[in-house]
């Protein structure tokens, strides 16, 4: 029988709230920090949100190569920064 993973999204979770704050800092004050360079660098307006929901794209992205469970953890975890920022700073940083 098929059946979810959970241990997927309790890594994804730790990624979020610890290892990777751990390494990168906060994720709202990096993810904003990579959409102003986008912006830039795009010439056009790019947000925390919108940044985190490309990064899942990258994971989709990088699936289609083949299954990899890092590619699971790390999508989950960005959707889960996406919520985090609609939920609350309207992901606009």
């Amino acid at each position: 029988m098929i059946s979810v993973d959970p241990t997927v999204a309790v890594d994804a979770i730790n990624l979020v709230e610890g290892d990777r704050q751990e390494q990168y800092g906060s994720y709202d004050e990096n993810l904003g920090r990579i959409a102003e360079m986008w912006s830039g660098f795009l010439n056009t307006k790019i947000t925390a949100m919108d940044v985190a929901l490309m990064m899942v794209l990258v994971k989709i992205g990088r699936s289609k190569a083949g299954y990899a469970r890092d590619n699971a953890v790390d999508g989950v975890a960005y959707f889960l920064m996406h919520d985090s920022l609609a939920r609350y700073d309207n992901g606009n940083k």
